[in-house]
């Protein structure tokens, strides 16, 4: 099982997308903190501030790097596809109105 520091620092597997996501986050890391602590700890209180400035990027890249560790770390476990965090959050912040039939 691999370290936490080797999917930020040494797994080419997902160096793109960590490149991305340092690239995205705005904010300073800490030298003695792991990327994907800072990002973490940076959330907004509220969800609807995820679509606002750099977490319109940060938030899916973050979700998609998080499932990709999982991935890595889980490599026998077989995953189903999950929907575009993009979707889900606009889903979840202006849900589909349910009319009744009646």
């Amino acid at each position: 099982q691999a370290h936490r520091r080797h999917y930020i620092n040494d797994c080419q597997l997902l160096a793109p997308i960590i490149d991305q996501l340092k690239n995205t986050f705005p904010g300073p890391i800490e030298e003695n903190q792991h990327l994907i602590d800072t990002i973490l700890n940076q959330l907004p209180k509220s969800p609807s501030s995820l679509k606002r400035g750099h977490w319109r990027q940060t938030w899916p890249l973050l979700l998609h790097t998080l499932r990709d560790i999982d991935i890595c770390s889980h490599p026998d476990k077989t995953y189903d596809p999950e929907p575009d965090p993009r979707q889900v959050l606009d889903e979840f912040l202006d849900p589909p109105s349910t009319e009744d039939n009646n």
